[in-house]
């Protein structure tokens, strides 16, 4: 999964910050239907939704004085 995070200045269209990530579920898959059956579920797309937001978040503290 890829997720693409922009911070823009409404009034002016500037971008004042962005970053792309890939994210891989840190789940051990010995089986592909375990896998299958979980990637289609609203589970996943949380767990992937909080790893993401997690990563973001960190990287984007490094850079907040920044903006």
């Amino acid at each position: 999964v890829r997720v693409s995070v922009r911070i823009i200045d409404v009034e002016t269209g500037i971008i004042r910050w962005g970053k792309e990530i890939k994210v891989r579920h840190p789940g051990a898959w010995g089986r592909y239907q375990a896998y299958y059956d979980y990637v289609n579920t609203d589970e996943f797309v949380a767990d992937m939704i909080s790893i993401a937001a997690k990563e973001i978040a960190e990287n984007f503290y490094v850079h907040e004085k920044k903006i």
